[in-house]
């Protein structure tokens, strides 16, 4: 019976290989749904853009990272559309808590240029 648990702990372990679901991209996405995004391909490009080069995207070395693109979307479709993050997370392909994060970086991101790129109008 003791030779069982030994062999058991000499088995080489085998790892289980990590699943990933299909992240939404901004290239992928048709124009009639981009609409629940509120703003023209053209402007979410550039504003991805500007984010993945600020400090407010984080860049990890660990493997599959979530694109600047993609956090964009997210962020941009809780501000048009509201609904839960559980929601937010199945329709990009992330996980709640990475929709959480997102949401408080892209925010931050976008108080920072607020000073710059807004401006109210003079009566």
């Amino acid at each position: 019976m003791q030779y069982m648990g030994i062999e058991f702990l000499f088995r080489p372990q085998t790892r289980r290989s990590r699943l990933y679901e299909e992240r939404l991209r901004l290239e992928t996405i048709p124009d009639h749904k981009l609409k629940h995004y509120r703003l023209p391909r053209a402007m979410i490009k550039s504003l991805s853009e500007e984010y993945g080069r600020s400090s407010f995207n984080n860049v990890t070395e660990r493997g599959h990272a979530i694109p600047p693109d993609t956090q964009v979307l997210v962020a941009l479709r809780f501000y048009g559309k509201g609904g839960f993050q559980s929601e937010l997370a199945a329709i990009h392909g992330v996980s709640r808590s990475s929709v959480s994060r997102i949401i408080r970086h892209v925010s931050e991101f976008l108080c920072s240029k607020a000073a710059e790129s807004m401006t109210l109008p003079n009566q």
